[in-house]
């Protein structure tokens, strides 16, 4: 492949240029750099980058990442798959609940039901279903599963947000910084996808969930560290006109 300049790696990668700077500051990341200085990246240094965001996904801290791509058991391979069966368990907390009211539903359906299968399956759809439950009301839960229908790639671009956050955080950004600021509005945006319209209830009841729930925070790509970095970064500015 013909090596990258840092803005088309922004680009194609959904990495900001700022992000790609302090990979290389804190030695994670080494482009190239041509006789006139200017940064290069090739097939290893791409291959580098997929690894480091994988592995800050995983929950993963940028110094535990250098040691662990330090290391000689830690493959590319491994760190994928690794990666992949993470997506996967978020994936399956809200699949569960989806698979149980399915097998309820043909159960209920079924003209002689076993007993004690029925009452373990309501028990285990009720324990699913708890967690958003004390949170938001049944017209918001329809809400929010209907916004899911046609939110698009609005999941892709939380993520990428919350990716930059992330960034940011490692890096000990100051949350009151513009830039910081304005990737928190892309993760709003991201998120207002999720909850139709202008609904202020609604996005208060979702925002107390994630902030109660440690399950909720995991499933939506947040770890407690983040979720609080993110709430100082939403905060009211200490200093308004009066």
């Amino acid at each position: 492949m013909k090596p990258m300049r840092v803005s088309e790696l922004s680009r194609r990668a959904g990495v900001s240029i700022r992000a790609l700077h302090y990979y290389e500051e804190v030695g994670l990341l080494a482009p190239r750099r041509t006789a006139s200085g200017h940064r290069r990246y090739d097939k290893a240094a791409v291959e580098r980058l997929q690894q480091i965001r994988s592995l800050r996904q995983l929950g993963f801290s940028l110094a535990q990442i250098e040691a662990l791509l330090g290391r000689s058991d830690v493959t590319p391979r491994r760190i994928v798959a690794d990666h992949l069966a993470e997506i996967q368990q978020r994936r399956a907390a809200l699949s569960r609940l989806e698979s149980r009211l399915k097998r309820l539903e043909r159960l209920l359906r079924a003209e002689s039901t076993d007993d004690t299968e029925a009452v373990e399956v309501l028990l285990q759809t009720m324990e699913a279903m708890t967690m958003y439950e004390k949170h938001l009301t049944p017209e918001q839960r329809q809400q929010v599963e209907a916004a899911h229908e046609t939110a698009g790639d609005a999941a892709d671009k939380w993520q990428a947000a919350l990716d930059a956050l992330r960034v940011e955080m490692d890096a000990g950004t100051d949350p009151a910084d513009p830039a910081v600021k304005a990737i928190a509005e892309r993760w709003h945006e991201a998120a207002a996808a999720f909850m139709p319209g202008d609904d202020e209830a609604l996005h208060q009841s979702v925002m107390q969930l994630l902030h109660d729930e440690p399950q909720a925070r995991a499933d939506h790509g947040l770890d407690d560290a983040l979720f609080a970095y993110l709430g100082r970064v939403l905060a009211p500015d200490e200093h308004t006109d009066a």
